[in-house]
């Protein structure tokens, strides 16, 4: 029995020892170092904040969206302060985490790199990593500033045109002749057609072309509107 004691209270063992680790908890953390950390983690949610606020290009900007970036920052590194104290309680949050599932319809591929930014912001500053992440929050930031400015000269646009189904083919070779479009789509609705065109011009360029498609009989309606690949603005 003294063995036994001996082996699971320690006494020099590798098992015992480990027993101990996880059996003690917070004993490396300060109220000082947590406070620090959280207010590391919000200062660098805020810079992407206000990263995200000023490039975003997308058709209805979500605050709230935003707002859950600079949150996911702050929550991340909490959940790595506290399971980087206690071996215990990190394979249980293994263990929480891979039963939960997080769903939500991210369609913007830039709304993705910036979740996984503050993310990774949470996990550095959790570590207690400020330097690095200093570095890499203004670098990013400003990598992310300069490429959002950076615009192409000519814009996405989408003309729709509903004319009568017996000149469609007819009308759509002359649309080729005069504009340089990619085709769409193509409806056909008892005898209308509905014919989408995708167009790339200077937002400057001049568009009486729609006046003048308006003009022939055989149309019924000529709408232009912006498309950035997903919406119509």
């Amino acid at each position: 029995m003294d063995v036994i004691g001996v082996f699971l209270t320690g006494g020099g063992n590798p098992v015992g020892d480990l027993l101990g680790d996880m059996s003690t908890s917070g004993s490396t953390l300060t109220l000082g170092r947590i406070i620090a950390t959280l207010i590391v983690a919000f200062v660098a949610g805020l810079i992407i904040f206000f990263v995200y606020k000023a490039g975003y290009k997308g058709v209805v900007y979500s605050h709230a969206f935003n707002v859950s970036l600079t949150l996911s920052c702050v929550i991340t590194s909490v959940i790595v302060i506290a399971i980087s104290s206690n071996i215990a309680l990190s394979l249980g949050m293994v263990g929480a985490l891979s039963i939960v599932r997080f769903r939500a319809a991210i369609k913007d591929p830039v709304d993705i790199i910036f979740l996984f930014w503050a993310i990774s912001t949470g996990i550095v500053a959790g570590t207690g990593e400020f330097g690095l992440l200093a570095i890499a929050t203004v670098l990013i930031g400003i990598a992310a500033t300069v490429l959002f400015r950076v615009k192409s000269r000519k814009a996405s646009y989408l003309l729709i045109l509903d004319v009568q189904a017996a000149y469609a083919r007819e009308f759509h070779g002359a649309i080729r002749k005069r504009l340089n479009v990619t085709m769409k789509s193509k409806s056909l609705i008892r005898d209308r057609a509905e014919l989408v065109y995708e167009l790339r011009m200077h937002p400057d360029a001049d568009t009486s072309f729609i006046d003048e498609l308006q003009r022939r009989p055989e149309v019924q309606s000529a709408v232009l509107v912006g498309y950035n690949g997903d919406y119509a603005e």
